[in-house]
């Protein structure tokens, strides 16, 4: 009986200590934030201009992590401070990093930067709608999040940090607005079902063909998306490529300039791509260090 007791005590303790733990985290978000709401925790970023940022989010305490609930948030234009009307703007860096249960968020117009690895790593995040105010998305922003199939830029849109969809295994397409400048291959590596990345034809510095990326006078490759499974003919005006084709599902590529063009060299292993040259440049191909990887042939 006493065994028995002392086990009950035991347990007892225990949870009650973890309940503790959970109602400290939550004191101290109270504490630490200027506001709480709806599980988002904000911090006043300007009083003289009256903004604010969103700094952290409930959703990442241990008792709603292990709720087992999905949840879907909404992110306000404007919350009230001591009575004191705020405009939100900025959704702070790892905000909703690795919230494993959040399955959507709707961000209100108003809302100007997405900063970085914001949303990274959350593995049911499904659906993002954006605002037509979204100016910035950090590096990392969406890292990771691969259940989510689809996101629409807004047109407002002028810059997309390193990384910024990396690993977002089911992504389809992916549209790029007119104002976005020129970003690195980094942004879709690791998307493995994306087809196609368009471009606005008003984009200064990109553009796409046959749903590839490059830059406006199509002199760089800058992403062939990784789920395209047709063949690949390279320009002539193509000079340089930044694109790797370590995942690649391409059915071949042809290269039609006799003098290999200048690759972004990263020591990713052999390639079992097919690369189709010219039957006298075959051994420049092979012999230049990015081209060598592949598996090479003559026409």
């Amino acid at each position: 009986m006493l065994k028995l007791i002392a086990l009950f005590l035991s347990a007892f303790f225990v949870a009650s200590s973890a309940f503790a733990e959970d109602s400290e985290e939550e004191v101290q978000a109270e504490e630490y934030f200027d506001y709480v709401e709806n599980g988002l925790c904000f911090a006043i970023e300007s009083k003289y201009y009256k903004t604010a940022v969103v700094k952290n989010t409930r959703l990442k305490s241990k008792r709603v992590k292990n709720d087992g609930i999905m949840y879907q948030l909404s992110v306000p234009a404007y919350v009230y401070i001591d009575s004191v009307k705020y405009k939100v703007t900025e959704i702070g860096d790892n905000v909703f990093r690795k919230c494993k249960n959040l399955e959507s968020i709707e961000i209100a117009k108003g809302i100007t930067r997405i900063n970085a690895a914001a949303f990274a790593y959350c593995d049911n995040l499904r659906s993002v709608i954006l605002p037509d105010s979204l100016e910035w998305i950090g590096e990392q922003a969406f890292m990771g999040d691969s259940l989510l199939e689809r996101i629409t830029l807004p047109n407002s849109l002028k810059f997309l940090g390193y990384e910024a969809f990396n690993g977002c295994s089911k992504l389809d397409t992916v549209a790029i607005p007119a104002l976005v400048g020129e970003f690195g291959p980094s942004v879709f590596v690791g998307c493995s079902n994306l087809k196609a990345v368009l471009v606005d034809s008003a984009n200064a510095e990109m553009c796409s063909a046959d749903g590839r990326l490059y830059t406006k006078d199509m002199s760089t490759l800058i992403c062939c998306p990784d789920g395209d499974t047709t063949a690949f003919v390279i320009p002539q005006t193509l000079t340089k490529i930044r694109w790797q084709f370590t995942e690649s599902k391409l059915n071949c590529v042809r290269c039609m300039s006799s003098v290999p063009p200048m690759g972004d060299f990263k020591d990713s292993g052999k390639l079992k791509l097919p690369l189709f040259v010219p039957r006298r440049s075959v051994m420049a191909y092979k012999q230049d260090v990015y081209w060598s990887r592949f598996d090479i042939h003559p026409y």
